[in-house]
């Protein structure tokens, strides 16, 4: 049977020592790169660039014009200014930028506002967690979540909602649930994805009636939104129904001209940049296709190769595998990953025992929860290489394969254990 001292660890005892020192030094190596960087201006690791901090959340809920919150030169006043390009996000996004403005402008240090409402329920979060699995907090110093918090990227907001949402659900509590699934879906459209968590195979009725309250809820929160959005906001500044029109610039930047690389984690992106290297006529045509459809189609041959139609029930039956199945595809195969949504694996390694992992996939996690670009690849071949953007993709695949029993390490683990 399965001793239920093996979830009491950060890393299960079935890990030899080699790989809990490997994971700890790793960190060690990267925090001091990191120091030398910010004290002593010696840039060792690739895409660093550590006076940034906060730039993604103080950056543009400066360039709302409503607060003064960035001092040096702001990206987002140069895109409005010389190109005539708005944030490319969706109206609540804008809305949290706006309300934290006043917030700040009335009430809050900018850095004690940012602690308090984002920085702060993540560390409750791994605490409260680190009460039934003992030292589980120390993943809150992993890759993921030291580059989301460096950068105030609202993916941490996304996981905390998706969090939120998954732990309802659980509870059996499914308008909460929603409530919290529409948040993240308004803060990013991508986390749509996780609808599927909510649905019941079982009763068609009580999935499509889930599906229908998500939908309208969802359209009538938004437009509430940009309503407020009209209140808050400078027109000239952002424009809600302009979203999907700005959305198409950002895909033009991220995907032809290979933006999303850096920094990446989807598997479209190396793909690409593949085909760049190869080939202009085939990169050319290759951007053609609609890069979801492709994902798509990428997705249904890995799970044919060793499924059925019926098996489908399986995957759908179980929350566990469901969590981890959705988690695993939206990093993978959305076009463009940032590193920062990496942060989303932690929702399978909350909610699911690593008792059901196998040996495999939890060296998978643990080498996707550590940061790649240890060595400046300029130093030796006089080009910047997001080494990252082509091993995390290989890491997601092995758990994606394990998961759809390409690999049957998961199901060999069970048996040994019985």
């Amino acid at each position: 049977m399965i001793q239920n001292k093996f979830t009491n660890y950060l890393i299960p005892n079935s890990i030899n020592s080699f790989l809990k020192t490997f994971f700890i030094l790793n960190s060690i190596i990267f925090t001091i790169i990191a120091l030398l960087n910010v004290f002593f201006d010696i840039k060792i690791v690739a895409y660093t660039n550590y006076t940034d901090i906060f730039g993604d959340f103080l950056k543009a809920a400066d360039s709302l014009h409503i607060t003064k919150l960035w001092d040096g030169e702001n990206y987002y006043d140069f895109l409005l200014e010389r190109k005539g390009i708005h944030h490319v996000v969706p109206p609540f996004t804008i809305f949290i930028w706006a309300i934290s403005s006043y917030a700040i402008k009335y009430f809050l240090n900018k850095y004690l506002f940012y602690f308090i409402f984002f920085v702060l329920p993540l560390c409750i979060l791994f605490i409260y967690k680190s009460l039934k699995f003992k030292n589980f907090f120390i993943l809150l110093f992993s890759y993921p979540i030291l580059i989301v918090i460096q950068r105030g990227n609202v993916a941490i907001l996304v996981f905390i909602f998706l969090f939120s949402s998954f732990y309802f659900f659980k509870k059996e509590k499914i308008i909460t649930s929603i409530f919290f699934l529409i948040l993240a879906t308004s803060l990013k459209v991508t986390p749509l994805l996780f609808i599927l968590l909510l649905f019941d195979y079982k009763n068609f009725k009580k999935s499509i009636k889930i599906f229908l309250i998500f939908i309208l809820t969802l359209l009538t929160f938004n437009i509430l939104i940009i309503l407020l959005n009209k209140l808050l906001v400078n027109r000239n500044i952002y424009d809600s129904l302009n979203f999907f029109k700005y959305l198409k610039v950002y895909n033009s930047y991220a995907i032809e001209n290979l933006g999303g690389l850096r920094y990446g984690s989807s598997l479209y992106m190396p793909i690409l940049t593949t085909f760049k290297v190869f080939s202009n006529n085939l990169f050319r045509y290759f951007t053609l296709l609609n890069p979801y459809l492709f994902n798509l189609l990428i997705f249904t041959i890995f799970f044919f190769i060793k499924n059925k139609i019926n098996s489908i029930k399986y995957y759908l039956n179980d929350e566990n595998i469901k969590l981890e199945l959705i988690t695993i595809c939206f990093l993978l195969f959305m076009p463009v990953t940032a590193d920062y949504y990496l942060i989303l694996l932690f929702l399978p390694l909350i909610f699911i025992p690593f008792s059901y992992f196998s040996n495999l996939k939890i060296l998978a996690y643990l080498l996707l929860l550590i940061p790649k670009e240890i060595i400046n690849t300029n130093i030796f071949i006089g080009k910047d290489l997001p080494v990252g953007a082509f091993i995390n993709p290989i890491l997601l695949l092995l758990i994606l394969f394990d998961i759809l029993k390409i690999f049957k390490f998961s199901e060999k683990l069970q048996k040994n254990r019985k």
